[in-house]
């Protein structure tokens, strides 16, 4: 009845132009910018619309199509005759390309991951905290700590702890520490299947890597009394093995740090109440170290250190231990105080101490955004 009116074919092609024009727009949107609910909707809807008007337009356009496929059919011109194995041979290239994650559609790809990421960093205005409590318990006369902490653009699986100390360095208590440390749980390690492969950049960071892809996973129960990774947190765990008589796992399988100062690893932003175990006054050194494993880049290779058994092993520390301190004053209630980054632990853990040297660290420079601590 329409027909009268319409040009159907007319209007299908018009369709098919729009609804490309929109998608053009809105996969350059969501390309290059953070997630919008209303661009992906808009997307969704005008990619749908095209799938319908594409399969009216194969209705209506069927015949000439089939002769494009048809070699036979094509023409007598070669470049006639040839189009269509020459797209096949393209378009499987450009896939096999991309499945493989080879340059230049790699790094076309973590070219949108850094847009992205930029216009993150500056379109965010909101930000959300994990709250975890563990103040409840002291007594009304033991100071208590609020430690806000703020994740880094590099923040990914680190593990951390948190410490009172002294301002000659003795150690006063733990104020955090994810379990895996505290309870020594490195019985599974990774062993690289091809020790001739280098690594100089995070291996996690390309797109649809697996561990499996070059590492096995070995399950070592009985080691973890033998086996503990000094180079995870060198600066904290050196120091509470002088707790412990200089030995790094206490006898009768006990934990290195009780449950009230551990739990699991916040993957995000939080704030953390915790309590002193004692009345304290004055002047005290409040610590934060993190690692964060596989975060290789040009200096700190896997091969950097081929004689260090520790870095060359298994632990694939990378980049060693950052480490943030503040100096708080337990008598003041009133002012919130930012730790600041003061150095690096040793790549292998070889021994407790801050090195300020950054020389060569990168996204380990990138672990935190911001760390306050107020006394409350």
């Amino acid at each position: 009845m329409f027909s009268k009116w319409i040009n159907w074919r007319a209007l299908v092609g018009i369709t098919l132009f729009c609804c490309l024009v929109v998608m053009l727009f809105t996969s350059l949107l969501m390309f290059t910018q953070r997630h919008n609910t209303l661009i992906a909707m808009l997307h969704t809807v005008m990619g749908s619309a095209l799938l319908l008007m594409l399969a009216w337009h194969l209705f209506y356009n069927w015949a000439p199509l089939k002769n494009y496929f048809s070699v036979r059919n094509m023409g007598t011109k070669a470049r006639s005759k040839y189009s269509m194995p020459v797209t096949v041979i393209l378009a499987s290239a450009m896939t096999l390309a991309t499945l493989m994650s080879l340059p230049p559609f790699s790094s076309f790809y973590q070219w949108g991951l850094t847009m992205r990421s930029s216009d993150l960093a500056a379109q965010s205005t909101d930000v959300s905290y994990l709250v975890l409590d563990r103040s409840q318990q002291a007594s009304d006369s033991a100071p208590k700590l609020a430690v806000e902490f703020t994740a880094g653009a590099a923040f990914q699986w680190p593990q951390y702890a948190i410490w009172l100390e002294t301002l000659e360095g003795d150690l006063v208590q733990p104020i955090y520490v994810t379990s895996k440390l505290a309870e020594n749980r490195f019985a599974n390690r990774v062993a690289q299947r091809d020790k001739g492969v280098v690594f100089t950049a995070n291996p996690f960071e390309q797109p649809g890597y697996q561990l499996q892809d070059d590492f096995d996973l070995v399950v070592e129960p009985e080691s973890q009394s033998s086996r503990f990774r000094t180079e995870s947190l060198p600066v904290f765990l050196h120091k509470l093995a002088e707790l412990n008589g200089g030995e790094y796992v206490p006898e009768n399988g006990k934990k290195l740090v009780a449950d009230a100062y551990s739990g699991a690893t916040m993957s995000s932003n939080f704030i953390l109440r915790s309590a002193l175990e004692q009345p304290l006054s004055g002047q005290y050194r409040l610590r934060m170290e993190l690692n964060q494993s596989f975060d290789f880049n040009e200096y700190y290779s896997s091969d950097r250190f081929p004689e260090d058994e520790i870095y060359s092993g298994s632990g694939f520390s990378a980049q060693p231990s950052i480490v943030y301190e503040a100096i708080v004053n337990l008598d003041n209630r009133e002012e919130f105080v930012s730790m600041k980054r003061v150095g690096r632990g040793h790549h292998s853990g070889r021994d407790g101490a801050v090195y300020p040297d950054l020389q060569g660290m990168t996204s380990a420079l990138k672990l935190v955004d911001r760390v306050l601590v107020h006394i409350e």
